[in-house]
């Protein structure tokens, strides 16, 4: 071989050794890249970071002149104003003890010992009510896929994260949460074996296998609703032409033992329509029925037993439903109808009358008053005797602990906590 033959090869082998070295570089860095992106956990979102509440001076004067006579005119509801909390995104009011939470972009305590406040990722919700309320990390708010979750109770100091989207773990969906624990929905990627999960601030309280159709978890778990009770919980799914499946089913709260199902036939609900759980309480389970997905039909309220899922009583609601709250003397639903709220009441005969109209309101949020209600509006606070707080700002919320009341307040710049000492 001539020198230059043997320069030319070396400098092949050379080339070869630098296109090699170069790959395996960009593929230790592409493995390096990978490996961090899959070790990120979504728990990272639920990484917390306290916050100082934007607390309003005691008379308010930056809020505005009419939200201070806003304000002013529940003093004679409950009592002296204990602070004003001013807060972006609240989502609702919930009650833990004798505290109040304030649920939204930040989440706020409010009790003996202040105000506190703590806020999450972008991505993340905090859900229920109770001493231990949950911070989700929300993936897709249709379905309600969660892929991490942390139990944070009312002192704001938050249990160690639970990651539900680690490889070869069903898919976590969120159902509901209430009085310190969580229902999720565990759903394979292939839909096998779907299950309900119910948790506590301590762990998995119990399992148990659901009935559902064939289809992906996602379109799945968007078509059930659920309801924790103080005995029972309760799941219901839309179902399709010719199913055999249930529609409903009940579970004991501690054991998680399936108690009875229902069949859609039973309670004459239409193939294909959705069954949504709107209360469990006082020995009934609401349900609000309609044709399609998005509200705009009119909704059948549909009452069954708890203890046995057998039809009650069913009435057609003309209007737009609002909430509905089960009382000692039946159930309570807000209708918003011919530029009014009406407050109906059916008995436990399934006798249905119209108690209050409220002109010119069009939205309401029942909460428990003790034995009785009390329903944040737009028109201001409407108590079970139908007597009226008027007040200049819609209310969005409102909650109710033996020490505490506290509203929600939409302004102009946000909404506002009043929270107050109950005289």
């Amino acid at each position: 071989m001539s020198g230059d033959g043997h320069e030319e090869t070396l400098a092949a082998d050379r080339r070869v050794l630098v296109i090699a070295a170069v790959a395996t570089v960009a593929f230790v860095a592409i493995g390096a890249v990978s490996a961090s992106v899959f070790a990120t956990s979504a728990c990272d979102v639920l990484d917390p970071q306290p916050r100082d509440a934007a607390v309003l001076a005691d008379d308010a004067d930056d809020a505005g002149v009419d939200l201070v006579d806003d304000l002013a005119v529940f003093r004679h509801v409950w009592g002296a104003r204990e602070t004003v909390v001013e807060m972006a995104d609240v989502t609702g009011l919930a009650t833990g003890g004798e505290a109040i939470v304030v649920r939204g972009a930040t989440t706020a305590v409010v009790d003996d010992a202040g105000v506190r406040a703590v806020a999450f990722g972008d991505t993340s919700a905090v859900v229920g009510s109770g001493d231990t309320v949950f911070a989700l990390a929300l993936t897709n708010v249709v379905s309600g896929q969660v892929d991490a979750l942390r139990a944070l109770p009312t002192t704001l100091t938050p249990l160690a994260c639970v990651d539900t989207a680690v490889v070869g773990s069903p898919l976590a969906f969120h159902l509901d949460a209430r009085d310190g624990e969580l229902l999720l929905a565990r759903i394979e990627e292939d839909a096998a074996e779907p299950m309900l999960e119910l948790r506590a601030a301590a762990g998995v309280v119990w399992e148990a296998p659901i009935t559902v159709p064939m289809a992906p978890p996602g379109v799945l778990a968007e078509r059930l609703s659920a309801f924790i009770g103080d005995d029972l919980v309760v799941v219901a799914r839309r179902s399709a032409p010719g199913e055999a499946s249930p529609a409903l089913a009940a579970f004991d709260r501690l054991t998680g033992s399936e108690r009875w199902t229902v069949d859609v036939a039973a309670v004459g609900i239409d193939d294909t329509q959705r069954i949504d759980v709107r209360a469990l309480d006082g020995g009934l389970v609401v349900l609000d029925v309609r044709a399609d997905t998005d509200g705009r039909a009119p909704a059948t309220l549909i009452a069954l037993d708890a203890s046995d899922g057998q039809l009650v009583w069913r009435h057609v609601v003309e209007g737009d439903l609002q909430d509905v709250h089960v009382t000692g003397e039946g159930v309570v639903f807000a209708v918003s109808r011919d530029d009014a709220l009406d407050i109906v009441t059916v008995d436990a005969s399934g006798d249905m009358r119209t108690d209050v109209r409220v002109p010119g309101a069009s939205t309401a949020v029942f909460r428990a008053d003790g034995a009785t209600w009390i329903a944040a509006t737009d028109r201001g606070l409407l108590a079970a005797d139908g007597t009226l707080t008027t007040t200049r700002h819609a209310l969005l919320d409102v909650a109710i602990t033996p020490a505490r009341a506290a509203v929600a307040v939409e302004t102009d710049r946000g909404p506002v906590v009043a929270v107050y000492r109950r005289s």
